[in-house]
């Protein structure tokens, strides 16, 4: 888990189906999160006494004041249920981003699946 934590509130909801939603987070002091499309970042998440970390794409474009991430529900999972309980003004704790399937500074030499998981995340790239 990187050292570096941040603390953002949850602002809104978006409902996309029964099992997906956007959550729209603001980091403390209304600082800015520096990120390329294609990074996520990993969530702490106070579930049973412990914390879960769960990875989650950024969705939104790195230009916006909020950060989005698209959650889909998963029968009997923890972290997923924890995250669709939450109501706006909820704190989350979250990581800096981490690479993964980034489209800057790097030729793709062969093709890959940039939307494998939830797909919404595609947007940013």
């Amino acid at each position: 888990m990187p050292a570096a934590r941040h603390v953002a509130t949850l602002e809104r909801i978006a409902e996309w189906s029964a099992g997906t939603r956007s959550l729209f987070l603001r980091l403390e002091g209304d600082a800015r999160l520096a990120f390329i499309p294609g990074q996520f970042v990993s969530l702490a998440l106070p579930v049973g006494g412990a914390e879960l970390v769960r990875p989650y794409s950024l969705a939104s474009n790195p230009e916006d004041d909020v950060l989005e991430i698209c959650v889909d529900r998963v029968p009997g999972g923890a972290g997923s249920a924890y995250l669709f309980a939450l109501r706006p003004g909820a704190a989350l704790s979250l990581s800096r981003p981490i690479c993964s399937k980034t489209t800057e500074r790097r030729l793709i030499s062969r093709p890959y699946d940039p939307g494998g998981g939830i797909g919404r995340p595609l947007r940013g790239l």
